[in-house]
């Protein structure tokens, strides 16, 4: 199943059915928590919302006066054949304040591979899959393109009651020719106004993509997970180059999230990382590390900052470090958004900003 960004590596969504006959929706896909987005002056936040169910799925009803409908897709229940309201409230808090409410219903969700690197069938249909439809949402949701969520968290994260993921009932089901999802992200070029153009991808459940795979699918190395709720893993270090960064404060963890687009982390690992980049600093202002926007990629002059690397499996996996630097603050398009952050929690989370 193909996936777009059109948000500055922001935001990545794809495509479910729900019904029959099957009603399409853009929805936002998300491995771990529920995280916002949210900007004061121009600074950008990222907020963890620790109190939501990334576990759920969540799609707009018709009825929705807060969804901005005008330009956000709502499900048409009455259009449903195999369509039955459970007739239950249901509603979840995110960590800056907003929520979402509605009901509970069960209906059919169809998943159409968009390619053919898996052994699993081209279309999937999961029978009385329990969501939830939206009435009411916070103004913070609006401006998203997506009309919805799709939760690829672990079952017991959901807050829908015996609610669980479209892949946890796609492997109980027997669907898939692995119990495996493949997801590859790909950033969109930079623009000459220093945003970030459209972006694109795959979740491909039920096998991995091997031509992304350096050796092809022998080449995939694996570790396990760690946590019941999360996608949870052990990591040996963080390295600046060769160098370690990892302070021994920090635990040596991490959380894969699609959900968001930043590396969240404990500040004294912030610190560690952005300090190896020429002219970074911490905004007093906003408690936000802000960094060159051309770093690695001006004068030849300059001594290059080394790049980013997460050791986990006895594996290290880089990221460059030009793609630290996210979303541009300034009109002269000096200063970006490092993508590096300080988190809620101590916890490192490998995301989708690379």
């Amino acid at each position: 199943m193909s996936v777009t960004d059109k948000l500055d590596c922001k935001q990545w969504y794809g495509t479910l059915s729900f019904g029959n006959p099957p009603q399409a929706m853009k929805l936002n896909f998300d491995t771990g928590r529920l995280n916002l987005l949210v900007y004061k002056s121009w600074f950008v936040y990222g907020r963890s919302h620790d109190t939501a169910g990334s576990s759920d799925c969540f799609i707009f009803a018709p009825n929705c006066k807060t969804c901005s409908l005008s330009n956000h897709t709502a499900f048409q229940p009455s259009r449903s054949s195999s369509y039955k309201n459970i007739t239950k409230q249901w509603s979840t808090g995110f960590g800056d304040g907003s929520t979402v409410s509605g009901y509970i219903s069960t209906d059919i969700v169809t998943v159409t591979a968009s390619s053919s690197s898996s052994s699993s069938p081209s279309q999937v249909s999961i029978p009385n899959f329990l969501l939830a439809l939206v009435t009411t949402m916070s103004d913070s949701f609006v401006s998203d393109i997506p009309s919805g969520l799709v939760g690829l968290a672990q079952d017991p994260l959901a807050t829908i009651p015996g609610g669980t993921t479209v892949f946890s009932r796609m492997i109980h089901g027997a669907m898939l020719g692995q119990n495996v999802v493949g997801i590859r992200l790909v950033k969109g070029a930079r623009n000459s106004d220093g945003t970030i153009g459209p972006g694109g991808g795959e979740y491909a459940f039920g096998g991995v993509e091997p031509q992304w795979i350096v050796g092809g699918q022998p080449g995939l190395a694996w570790t396990r997970v760690t946590s019941r709720n999360y996608w949870g893993i052990p990591m040996t270090d963080v390295q600046m180059g060769s160098q370690s960064v990892l302070p021994s404060s920090t635990p040596p963890r991490a959380i894969i999230d699609t959900g968001t687009s930043l590396i969240l982390t404990s500040q004294a690992l912030a610190a560690s990382i952005n300090k190896f980049i020429p002219g970074s600093y911490l905004s007093q202002q906003s408690n936000v590390w802000l960094i060159p926007c051309g770093t690695n990629s001006i004068s030849p002059s300059k001594t290059p900052s080394p790049n980013l690397f997460f050791v986990i499996g006895g594996q290290r996996y880089g990221v460059p470090v030009r793609d630290l630097a996210w979303k541009q603050v300034d009109q002269a398009g000096y200063w970006c958004v490092s993508g590096v952050q300080v988190g809620h929690f101590e916890d490192k989370i490998r995301r989708d900003v690379t």
